[in-house]
């Protein structure tokens, strides 16, 4: 976020007569937030232990970031990205975008002792977007 959100000038006309008459006006300035903030998980890695037959749509992890950006600038979804290093996790799971709840697509009784790893992104919604 800018550090001064704003600024107010006052403008002040004189005019060349005699007597002087003086006119005012306040102009205020509105500071436009850039895009200079990525969002940022509050976390480094996230580390959760599911047990099988959890319900399908079951949440298995919440993950959050922020954005000191304001406005769409700072708004913030959550996404797996398609690089997974494991593809079946788009078959086993999925992030809602705006809460970034990870929940089961299937059951997880398939592969007992199985372990799973996501990378999941957040990104703002400035124009172009940042991401973590």
């Amino acid at each position: 976020r800018e550090l001064t959100p704003s600024y107010q000038l006052l403008v002040r006309a004189v005019d060349g007569g005699e007597p002087r008459l003086t006119g005012t006006l306040t102009v205020n300035i509105e500071v436009l937030d850039v895009n200079d903030n990525a969002p940022v998980f509050d976390r480094s890695r996230y580390a959760v232990n599911v047990s099988e037959g959890n319900a399908v749509d079951s949440v298995v992890v919440a993950v959050r970031a922020t954005d000191h950006d304001t406005g769409l600038n700072g708004a913030v979804t959550y996404v797996l990205p398609s690089t997974q290093e494991d593809q079946v996790v788009f078959s086993m799971f999925y992030v809602n975008a705006s809460t970034g709840e990870v929940r089961t697509l299937k059951p997880l009784d398939t592969y007992a002792g199985r372990t799973y790893r996501l990378t999941i992104n957040a990104q703002d919604s400035g124009l172009p977007s940042n991401t973590d």
